[in-house]
């Protein structure tokens, strides 16, 4: 017997995001936990991290990147929303 598994990709497009604490990444793209086939989505940092250098690469699951968070001041937004127009212009510049 097959298990069906949830599919979340259908939100997560590849692409630039902004982290709620305001650093910029690339998704790549979305891929599957070996073991429990849950989803991971791929992304690089365009900045340089002080412990992993340049554009290191991160997973995270779908879920935990498509949900909203609390901010400091009580407010809830995305842990990582899409970034378009001018503001993915600062997203994509090279990292120091």
């Amino acid at each position: 017997m097959r298990s069906r598994v949830k599919s979340k990709t259908r939100s997560v497009r590849r692409g630039f995001y902004r982290h709620f604490k305001g650093r910029y990444y690339e998704v790549l793209g979305v891929a599957r936990h070996s073991e429990s086939l849950e989803e991971m989505v791929v992304y690089k940092a365009l900045y340089k991290h002080k412990n992993f250098g340049h554009h290191s690469l991160w997973v995270r699951p779908a879920g935990m990147f498509l949900e909203f968070v609390r901010t400091a001041g009580g407010g809830k937004v995305r842990r990582f929303a899409p970034v378009t127009g001018p503001e993915k212009t600062r997203a994509v510049k090279p990292a120091r």
